[in-house]
């Protein structure tokens, strides 16, 4: 049973008994004609003019001053659609903001768009440039689901869902991948996008995985040094490039990497010292190594390497 009741001024309640929201009934709102406002509850009104039109109005207070909003006309915007504004309108206002002059949140972008431009920005500060390829594959392979996720709504159970399936098979792939889920979720903090970082390892996922075993691959095997001198002379013999590479990398122990990429400008014949400059070592500072005599020989021994380059003629990637 509906009651018509007058509150103040020009407004009217259809109140069934006991209930605060969503007084009015569906068929109300296309029969009513009189003139006023008619409220549903929770500040929502269906305001009926003289000329016999129907809108909604959402009323509420904000710092003690009345407000009013339109919702839109009742021809187009359906009573459940108009309820569903108020209760954004509601949300809006539980939080202390004001509905009308308050801006709707931006909508947060994918993972993969964090992603990628974070690899984009640290990129140029990588000295390998493979760097940001790893990143990519690496993300796309065992986190492939997670790019698709808005930033905002990544959750722990989508970075375990990423970590699990490789955390004891491929035990050192999946610490890098943590790490750079971690970096990527930091990054969208700082951008305002999230609060919290569930990718965060201490006070986070150390509580939920068993902590990496170290070296799971073990060393290389290292040949017994009684038998480099056999080796080197088996080198010696040997008139190719890599020859010369591989016995001058013994006699400087130096990094692959470092002799692959000498230059004649990094070696002082004369004074039998090489300088691997700061931007190719892997302590970002410059490396001097003295040269004994058969070391400078080595590059030197044929005209046709004296390029810029000392080993010109063998492709880095056969190394």
């Amino acid at each position: 049973m509906e009651h018509e009741l007058w509150v103040g001024t020009g407004v009217r309640i259809l109140k069934p008994k006991g209930r605060v929201t969503n007084r009015l009934p569906a068929r109300a709102v296309q029969t009513i004609s009189t003139t006023g406002k008619y409220a549903d509850g929770g500040g929502l009104y269906l305001v009926v003019t003289p000329s016999g039109s129907k809108n909604w109005a959402m009323r509420y207070t904000i710092e003690g001053k009345a407000r009013e909003a339109g919702l839109g006309s009742a021809r187009d915007v359906t009573l459940a659609e108009a309820r569903l504004k108020a209760a954004e309108f509601r949300a809006i206002i539980a939080r202390g903001d004001d509905p009308l002059t308050s801006k709707p949140k931006a909508k947060a972008p994918l993972f993969a768009e964090i992603a990628d431009q974070f690899i984009r920005d640290q990129a140029p500060n990588w000295r390998d440039q493979r760097r940001a390829t790893n990143w990519t594959n690496s993300l796309r392979d065992h986190a492939g689901a997670m790019l698709a996720i808005p930033v905002d709504q990544v959750t722990r159970d989508d970075v375990l869902a990423a970590l699990r399936p490789i955390w004891h098979t491929k035990p050192e792939t999946a610490s890098k991948v943590r790490g750079r889920i971690e970096r990527i979720l930091d990054a969208a903090i700082v951008l305002g996008h999230r609060s919290e970082n569930p990718a965060r390892w201490k006070g986070g996922l150390a509580a939920l995985l068993p902590p990496r075993k170290r070296l799971t691959k073990g060393h290389h095997a290292a040949m017994p040094y009684r038998e480099l001198p056999a080796f080197v002379a088996v080198l010696q013999r040997r008139d190719a490039v890599a020859a010369r590479m591989l016995e001058f990398l013994s006699l400087t122990a130096a990094r692959s990497g470092e002799v692959r990429g000498a230059t004649w400008d990094e070696i002082d014949l004369d004074a039998a010292l090489w300088t691997v400059p700061a931007h190719r070592m892997k302590a970002a500072r410059d490396h001097r190594v003295p040269l004994v005599a058969r070391a400078v020989e080595n590059p030197a021994r044929k005209s046709p390497w004296r390029r810029q380059e000392c080993w010109s003629g063998v492709p880095e990637r056969q190394w």
